[in-house]
């Protein structure tokens, strides 16, 4: 800013002196851009008519365009007045688009205020991409965040199926000793199953849930994520506080530092609502506050129905699971949870299995298959190469390799297997490994590197014995040897 003397001068050396511009910045010592603002700022000093620029035709049509559609782009509203004959440049038509532009009008907020123990705000946020085994899965961190206290709670899923996020729930009331009153959320589908305005239809698994738990569920109006502003920061504050640079071994070591985390460095920030409060302070104080916890826990699925095809497993989650073979071609009904998955066929559990979050796996159950073999013994070869490859992994690049050689693979998967039950899955991997090494190999190195390894460990090699019961050895018959043949010989 300058002074208003100083403006007079300016005004008066252009005005009465006729002065030009380079020469009164010299005289009073100043910038010729500050005389030239000065001069704007006062238009009865220009003696030269105002000129006509391009795009003054335009204008009126520009305004209108902008009031009806706020959001339309400077390079949107460029095409169209080239359209009507605007001859100028885009890059000064967007300077001039910016001027032309009306203020953008800022919604005012009203700060929401709650009692202890009243409500929690919950909310997914995704983390990229996690590998599983020889694939990769979506990271989901699920967040509930105690309204008044702002204690968080926050834990790792790789999917956002009803199972997982009702385990969330009940994982996160277990940290909290207790339940809210309220959980407000988005609309999204795992809560709400459709909405018209303000009538809302709760998805009915949530329902049960919530009458279970004893909190009522309420869902923020649509595209208004600042109706649930405290769990929205808490997933910034995650992403840059917790999770930014953070390494992991596994599913379970991530959310384990993440509890470590909640209790430690989240709770130790300053509490909003009684900012002489640490949050974890606030925290201890509000958990009274809370509804009890229920004597019984609540049973949590992600149901779905699969068809069995021809062979004996049926696909849920781009994972196959092996079912008895009386269930080949039948529609089975799936209850999978975040670490287990069972299969029932008319309410009865036929199969479970240990989840898996890869993809493309095979996860056997030995009896399932060895059934099918009593009367198929056909599938001999195939049955027990799939028990090498769920048993011993490192059997795969060896057999891959003797086909490479032009070997026999039955053969060669037949001895492997005797191998694997004579020296078990330990001892077998670490022979593998010894022997992929060479360029050319078979199962009888396998079988030396085995022996090498066990005789390191002091262990004594195992004599194979087929003991006969006394009958049978009473029934044995000798032959005695004719030995005139070998008189024949020695003539």
């Amino acid at each position: 800013m300058i002074s208003k003397d100083l403006e007079a001068k300016i005004v008066l050396l252009y005005k009465n002196e006729k002065l030009p511009i380079g020469t009164v910045a010299n005289a009073l010592g100043i910038h010729h851009s500050v005389v030239r603002r000065v001069l704007r700022q006062n238009p009865e000093t220009s003696d030269h008519p105002t000129r006509t620029k391009l795009i003054d035709p335009y204008i009126p049509f520009l305004q209108e365009q902008m009031e009806n559609y706020p959001n339309l782009k400077a390079s949107r509203l460029f095409q169209m007045v080239v359209e009507r004959g605007y001859s100028g440049g885009q890059d000064h038509f967007r300077f001039l688009i910016r001027k032309l532009r009306p203020e953008k009008k800022y919604e005012a907020f009203t700060r929401i205020t709650v009692l202890e123990g009243q409500q929690a705000q919950v909310d997914w946020a995704c983390f990229g991409k996690m590998k599983v085994g020889k694939t990769e899965r979506p990271l989901y961190a699920f967040l509930m965040v105690l309204s008044w206290s702002r204690q968080i709670f926050l834990k790792y899923f790789m999917s956002m199926e009803m199972g997982c996020f009702l385990q969330g729930h009940v994982d996160a009331f277990e940290f909290f000793t207790g339940v809210p009153r309220e959980l407000l959320h988005d609309n999204l589908k795992s809560a709400v199953i459709e909405r018209h305005e303000s009538l809302i239809k709760f998805n009915e698994n949530y329902l049960n849930f919530a009458t279970h738990y004893r909190f009522l569920p309420k869902a923020c109006n649509v595209r208004r994520g600042n109706e649930k502003g405290r769990v929205e920061r808490a997933v910034r504050y995650v992403r840059d506080n917790f999770f930014a640079g953070r390494e992991f071994r596994s599913l379970q070591d991530l959310n384990e530092q993440a509890m470590a985390w909640c209790s430690g460095i989240a709770g130790a920030r300053s509490c909003v609502a009684e900012p002489l409060f640490t949050v974890k302070e606030a925290f201890e104080h509000e958990k009274p506050k809370l509804l009890r916890l229920p004597d019984n826990n609540y049973p949590i699925y992600t149901r779905a129905l699969v068809k069995v095809g021809k062979t004996h497993y049926a696909k849920f989650d781009k994972n196959d699971y092996s079912v008895p073979g009386e269930y080949v071609r039948k529609e089975l009904s799936v209850q999978a949870s975040s670490s287990q998955v069972e299969f029932l066929y008319r309410q009865k559990v036929v199969a479970t299995h240990t989840r898996s979050w890869g993809k493309g796996e095979c996860i056997l159950i030995p009896q399932h298959a060895d059934e099918i073999l009593k009367h198929k013994s056909k599938l001999l070869y195939s049955r027990t190469v799939e028990n090498l490859f769920v048993l011993l992994p490192t059997a795969r690049p060896f057999l891959e390799s003797i086909a490479t050689q032009g070997g026999n693979l039955g053969l060669t998967a037949h001895n492997l297997h005797d191998c694997l039950n004579e020296y078990g899955i330990e001892l077998m991997t670490e022979a593998i490994e010894i022997v992929l090494k060479k360029v050319k190999f078979s199962v009888i190195d396998i079988r030396l590197a085995a022996e090498k390894i066990r005789a390191q460990r002091g262990k004594k090699f195992p004599l194979a014995l087929n003991p006969i019961s006394e009958s049978k050895a009473n029934q044995l018959s000798i032959i005695k040897p004719d030995l005139a043949k070998y008189d024949i010989l020695g003539e």
